[in-house]
């Protein structure tokens, strides 16, 4: 027993070793990121910082990071001022604080730092596997918006559509993108915006896939999507009926006639003033809710049948964890502010926090196996990792910041795996086929 155990921590050594690469490269670019003079730079452009005195910008910007990460119920101003005043070990007036958060240029600041990681900390890590039908997209995006309230004093700018339970409300609407399993596009606006404003143009989803809730429908996006060489599958309302291609009847019309059987179907439509176009609708019979589903696509009947369509589309759930993660583990809800750009702000921090958190959950798993790690069990986990970030940041030492992640993949791969992988791989996300791309973050 004894030669095995040693074997056994020779090997992990060597295996440890042999990612530290892999470590260093995500060290250096969190590093680069959050370093003080990159934050101090965008501090200046944001006009938040003009003079760098009592309160430094890479201090103030952590001191948010740690106050929302891992699902801490963060609810006063204060409470994110005692997180500055902890980490920094110097005392520091409410008033000043205040101040700075009061100024215009707080929410361009953070939203900068979170544009800023966005772009820099994305990696296409995940791949359609060989011989699967998902190899042919380079990426599959979901649509979709989360809705939540702010103060009611900000009912005039952020209506909300529920008036009794929220006067005033926002929403995030969110483009995720499955294969760097990260945000791709992401927009505030009012909650009673319409959704469709804030669909991902139609000439980024060359050869990706898109998929959307009923919500999001229309036509002469459908048509947009097609000739930009785009994919997508979204679902319908039921009180549609355009006609169906070779025969002389509406699609309400067909339908009544099947019997509650699933179809698939071409349909020729188009909207007033414009040419018409063909696509593809399923239609799948729900005997729980006693309705059909509605599916548009512009995917080969030949290559993609119903029942991977339907697949497809249940995908779209995964967006759905994101949202849980934002509200549960990042501490994106309400906050008690009537001021808007101070709302606005503690929004884009929020994200940053989970911006962070996503990065280094995609840093580990993508050197273990796909389906052992789940992002939202990481996020649950976070607030005990990311406790140590801001300090290991602040000291500007890629080191130290390495061995934090390597510290961190021990952490997680003990408190974070996925509990039902078996159930997972039958019916979840993981039965579609995805695997790591070779190389990844470099």
């Amino acid at each position: 027993m004894p030669v095995s155990k040693n074997r056994s921590k020779s090997h992990k050594k060597s295996k440890i070793n042999q990612r530290k690469p892999h470590f260093y490269a995500a060290a250096n670019l969190l590093q680069q990121c959050l370093s003080e003079e990159n934050v101090n730079n965008i501090g200046h452009e944001s006009g938040l910082f003009q003079r760098v005195r009592k309160i430094r910008p890479l201090a103030f910007l952590l001191s948010f990071v740690q106050a929302f990460s891992g699902g801490k119920q963060t609810s006063h101003l204060s409470d994110i001022l005692r997180t500055y005043i902890y980490q920094n070990g110097e005392s520091l007036a409410y008033k000043a604080w205040h101040t700075h958060l009061d100024k215009n240029e707080f929410s361009e600041f953070m939203l900068q730092i979170l544009n800023e990681l966005v772009t820099a900390l994305s990696f296409k890590w995940l791949k359609g596997a060989a011989h699967n039908l998902l190899n042919k997209f380079d990426d599959i995006l979901i649509q979709d918006g989360s809705s939540f309230s702010v103060h009611k004093k900000l009912e005039s700018i952020f209506p909300g559509r529920f008036k009794k339970n929220g006067p005033a409300a926002v929403e995030l609407h969110l483009t995720y993108s499955i294969f760097e399993q990260c945000i791709f596009k992401l927009q505030l606006s009012a909650d009673t915006d319409s959704e469709r404003k804030y669909l991902p143009e139609p000439a980024t989803l060359k050869d990706k896939l898109l998929l959307a809730d009923r919500g999001y429908y229309k036509y002469s996006y459908f048509k947009e999507v097609i000739e930009a060489g785009g994919n997508f599958i979204m679902r319908l309302t039921k009180n549609l009926s355009p006609k169906v291609v070779g025969m002389d009847m509406k699609l309400k019309e067909y339908v009544s006639q099947l019997g509650r059987k699933d179809f698939d179907v071409l349909v020729e439509t188009g909207e007033k003033g414009k040419s018409s176009f063909v696509f593809r609708i399923v239609g799948l019979w729900n005997p729980k809710k006693n309705e059909y589903w509605y599916l548009a696509t512009n995917l080969d009947a030949n290559d993609y049948n119903t029942d991977l369509l339907s697949r497809l589309y249940h995908f779209r759930w995964q967006v759905e964890l994101v949202f849980k993660q934002w509200k549960s583990h990042c501490n994106l809800k309400k906050f008690n502010t009537r001021k808007e750009n101070i709302a606005m702000g503690l929004i884009w921090a929020s994200l940053i926090s989970h911006v962070l958190v996503s990065f280094v959950g995609n840093v580990i798993r993508c050197h273990n196996p796909v389906d052992e790690l789940t992002l939202l069990n990481i996020s649950k986990a976070s607030l005990k990792f990311m406790m140590d970030l801001p300090q290991i940041l602040a000291q500007g030492d890629v080191v130290q910041l390495a061995k934090w992640l390597e510290n961190v993949e021990v952490f997680l791969l003990r408190t974070a795996k996925r509990k039902n992988i078996k159930r997972d791989q039958t019916h979840g996300a993981l039965n579609l086929g995805l695997e790591k791309l070779p190389g990844r973050l470099k």
